[in-house]
């Protein structure tokens, strides 16, 4: 009997569920790249542009219901915080996602588990919080259109909420209260003689 070599294995082409795993680990890389970097942009951005008003060098006028611009910071900040959270929420879920292709759970189970869900709710959350602040941030601006200067003007005085006029230069009295001479022109020679002697 002749022996038979073993034969040639043909190429092997991967299954979709390999297609799957590998679109997974890519994706564990860039999930956050795209909806998580465009809240991380306009969240901070409005943050940073609010922060104008309450710049004393920059008012002309009182401020209008100034409790708009104190929610719309909260929501911009928990609008940060919950795009943050959900990177390492999603993260989570792609590893779980992993983990169960490999061990043959992802047809018994909800690819990501319940990370997925958080990772959901807080994107879902997050785009709330910003479409509410920036909401709050132009009401704000329009309310208070006007009242922040844009070059050289006059401050707001504490007190009254009014602008401080300029000071104005003030001139001297000509001559008023100092001490006139009466010395003669013929003093004034016998001093000079005196003086040469």
């Amino acid at each position: 009997m002749s022996d038979i070599g073993d034969p040639v294995s043909a190429p092997h082409s991967p299954s979709p569920l390999e297609k799957y795993r590998e679109w997974l680990v890519k994706a564990e890389h860039q999930a956050s790249q795209d909806f998580d970097k465009a809240i991380l942009t306009l969240a901070g951005g409005a943050l940073g542009l609010s922060l104008v008003f309450v710049d004393p060098t920059k008012l002309v006028g009182p401020l209008r219901a100034s409790w708009l611009l104190g929610l719309s910071w909260l929501s911009l900040a928990v609008s940060l915080l919950a795009s943050l959270s959900s990177l390492l929420t999603s993260r989570r879920a792609l590893r779980i996602s992993i983990e169960q292709l490999d061990s043959e759970r992802l047809a018994r189970e909800a690819p990501g588990g319940k990370w997925a869900t958080y990772t959901e709710r807080l994107n879902v959350a997050a785009a709330c919080l910003l479409f509410a602040g920036v909401i709050f941030l132009v009401t704000f601006g329009w309310l208070n259109m006007g009242r922040v200067s844009h070059g050289n003007q006059a401050p707001v005085t504490k007190a009254s909420g009014t602008t401080a006029p300029a000071a104005q230069p003030t001139a001297k009295p000509a001559g008023k209260g100092l001490p006139t001479s009466t010395t003669t022109a013929a003093e004034e020679d016998a001093g000079a003689a005196r003086r040469h002697k």
